[in-house]
């Protein structure tokens, strides 16, 4: 963030990010982006319950587990 706040760089990030972003920069959506998909990676063999946690918790709210169709172009 600090090279935004410079002016030396510019970043495309999820809405949910919109309130915490710095008090000094600005966050703008772009309405006409095609949505995008978001994935989740980490080492095969880890084995850390604060990770297995998260994957669960954003499983949870995945469109997929809601029941909602993912949209594809």
């Amino acid at each position: 963030m600090q090279l935004i706040a410079l002016g030396r760089a510019v970043a495309v990030v999820p809405e949910s990010v919109r309130g915490q972003l710095r008090a000094d920069l600005t966050c703008v959506p772009v309405l006409d982006a095609p949505p995008t998909t978001v994935v989740l990676a980490w080492p095969e063999q880890a084995r850390s319950p604060a990770l297995a946690a998260f994957v669960r918790a954003a499983s949870g709210v995945s469109p997929a587990a809601q029941g909602i169709a993912p949209v594809c172009h």
